[in-house]
């Protein structure tokens, strides 16, 4: 959403401003729907499929502001292939949430991050529930701090929309739909607040792997593609690499988070 006001979209991302969280009238309301519902070829790998809707096959929680898209209303939404990255720490993310229903419940709810990223749990990413993460806390430098990359998905499923990691709509917010990681490892942070860890474990890595028909990963939040030998990753200075699926493993772990204290080699 936040890109939009960078590649000449800006009337798109107009349509959210000032929406309210709870109250409006259902009109009102479907005047977001072309937030969801207008393809946009960024976001879409011309490899993998075209920018076109998709069927919204389960309503999960789509948010407050969103009730006019259901499936009950035969509600088609536009969708990404790619993810932001939420780091190489993966906290338990089970269960869907839609958020406060008023600005004032907003005050007294329990998120699951607080703005910082630490009240319940830790996260070293880009981007992930609430976060405002800021040039300074990417002490590992932009260069080497993956941002968006190509996100691992079923061919089987690309335009059902029955993929529980390709359900739901474009600007869903944190979801495994739009944000991935690069381990599960745990974190150990220091008093100063980094977080450096050992290497992962092999059960909590997570690799990059090709878009593999009948293999169903949507509870690992991998990164992938169609492409044959690896995917596209774009790192915080705006450099796109290309990475092959027989990275190191350290290597990719590093690539995901901000501030490991350590540097991975350009591949």
């Amino acid at each position: 959403y936040s890109v939009l006001a960078y590649v000449e979209m800006q009337n798109l991302r107009n349509i959210g401003k000032g929406a309210k969280p709870t109250g409006a009238a259902a009109t009102q309301r479907a005047d977001l729907l072309p937030l969801v519902t207008t393809p946009i070829p960024l976001f879409v790998c011309p490899t993998r499929r075209q920018p076109i809707l998709f069927p919204l096959v389960r309503n999960g929680d789509l948010g407050i502001n969103l009730t006019a898209c259901s499936i009950a209303s035969g509600c088609n939404v536009a969708r990404s292939d790619y993810a932001a990255s939420s780091g190489n720490v993966m906290p338990d993310l089970q269960g869907e949430e839609a958020g406060p229903g008023s600005y004032a419940a907003a005050e007294t709810y329990d998120w699951r991050f607080d703005q910082s990223g630490t009240l319940t749990r830790w996260l070293n990413g880009i981007t992930y529930q609430r976060s405002e993460v800021r040039l300074a806390q990417i002490t590992d430098g932009m260069s080497n701090t993956a941002m968006v990359a190509e996100r691992y998905m079923m061919p089987d499923r690309y335009f059902n929309g029955e993929d529980p990691a390709d359900d739901q709509n474009i600007f869903v917010a944190h979801d495994r739909d739009m944000n991935r990681y690069f381990a599960a490892g745990q974190l150990n942070p220091n008093a100063n607040g980094t977080s450096p860890r050992l290497p992962v474990h092999p059960t909590h890595q997570r690799l990059p792997i090709p878009d593999t028909p009948g293999l169903s990963y949507d509870d690992k939040f991998l990164f992938g593609s169609s492409h044959v030998g690896g995917l596209n990753v774009l790192f915080g200075d705006g450099g796109v690499r290309f990475v092959t699926y027989e990275v190191d493993p350290e290597t990719w772990r590093l690539y995901g988070g901000r501030d490991d204290e350590m540097i991975s080699p350009i591949p």
